[in-house]
């Protein structure tokens, strides 16, 4: 289940606030073991397994360099650009459990006011990120070829 932080919630509230996609521009991925934490404001939890960024250069917090982005898609519907190559090299071995998409400021632990969201992250079936297998080991690349987040009506 997608998870806001609030500080991404308030963001996107006030009158003058930011776009979902402008909010997260020149972001950066991070997939954990373990399980998703209860809320996005929270301490990251379980191993950090693999940072992804934009052509799997060096993502430094502040600099558009390595940044990844967003693209809309259909209605409702914002994905992963198609002009970037998510990809990222293993920092540690083990199983995938969740993610934690960061804003470029990279604001890590417990916060209230870090824009960021967190997501579950499976192989099939109802998860928020699907990859083609939990187990990751270093030395091998990982690529996020699809990455959606919608906005139902309703």
């Amino acid at each position: 289940m997608i998870r806001l932080s609030a500080g991404l919630a308030t963001m996107l509230l006030r009158p003058n606030g930011k776009s979902f996609a402008d909010a997260f521009r020149y972001g950066v991925l991070r997939l954990f073991s373990g399980g998703q934490p209860d809320d996005a404001n929270a301490t990251e939890t379980g191993t950090l397994l693999c940072e992804i960024s934009n052509g799997g250069v060096l993502f430094t917090p502040g600099i558009a360099s390595g940044g990844l982005n967003f693209m809309l898609g259909s209605t409702q519907l914002l994905e992963k650009s198609n002009f970037e190559t998510w990809k990222g090299n293993p920092v540690a071995s083990g199983n995938l459990g969740w993610f934690r998409f960061y804003d470029n400021a990279l604001g890590i632990g417990a916060s209230t006011t870090a824009v960021r969201f967190d997501g579950s992250i499976v192989v099939m079936g109802t998860g928020d990120l699907r990859v083609s297998h939990l187990d990751v080991s270093t030395g091998v690349p990982m690529e996020i070829e699809f990455f959606e987040i919608s906005q139902p009506l309703q």
